[in-house]
């Protein structure tokens, strides 16, 4: 049935889709606690898997030490290009802070390379978290691995500030904050823009 509708303006919403990081990539698909920002708001979510609970995959343990690591798979030569604009720094942000309210007591880093907190009032919740005792690190991660007994996870990485060399730290859980892919809707950007353009 076609239905037909006069009105003033159009909101398109194409949607997004996170990147799927490759296999391996981070120990993405290798080592079952470094997960996505996507699976980490299933995992909190009242009505997902877990019932709300931060459980760790490898063992259902509640994490107490948690890394973030941004950009992954964009501002990459080897992957995509751009940057989402700040979408990846504020989620990252909101789940931190939302694991905060949960867990008090947990440890929670997030590495970055540029936060990015472009919007109204964003840049006060930035500064909120950090006072929350969320840690920011300007870094590159290197390599992750993991401990084959205990599943936590040794991540090499570089601090852009300040110090000089090759750090290692030990962390339980490890979300990689990709990001947003190329959406499975079909009007978006320029793979849906000749569809978008001959609607009148």
């Amino acid at each position: 049935e076609l239905l037909e509708f006069e009105v003033g303006s159009i909101i398109v919403a194409t949607g997004w889709d996170e990147f799927e990081p490759p296999t391996g990539y981070l120990g993405y698909n290798k080592y079952p606690n470094v997960i996505t920002q996507l699976k980490l708001e299933r995992m909190l979510a009242p009505n997902g898997p877990t019932i709300g609970h931060l459980v760790r995959p490898s063992d259902g343990k509640e994490p107490e030490k948690i890394l973030f690591i941004q950009c992954v798979g964009s501002r990459d030569l080897n992957m995509n290009t751009y940057c989402s604009a700040g979408v990846c720094c504020m989620i990252s942000i909101k789940n931190s802070k939302l694991i905060k309210q949960h867990y008090p007591e947990a440890d929670i880093t997030v590495a970055y390379m540029d936060m990015r907190a472009a919007g109204k009032d964003y840049e006060e919740y930035f500064t909120l978290s950090r006072k929350e005792g969320i840690k920011y690190i300007r870094t590159n991660v290197s390599r992750i691995k993991e401990d084959p007994e205990t599943h936590n996870l040794k991540i090499i990485m570089q601090n852009t500030l300040g110090s000089s060399g090759l750090k290692e730290l030990e962390f339980d859980l490890v979300v990689l904050s990709a990001s947003e892919g190329r959406t499975k809707c079909p009007i978006v950007g320029p793979f849906g823009a000749s569809i978008l353009s001959s609607l009148s």
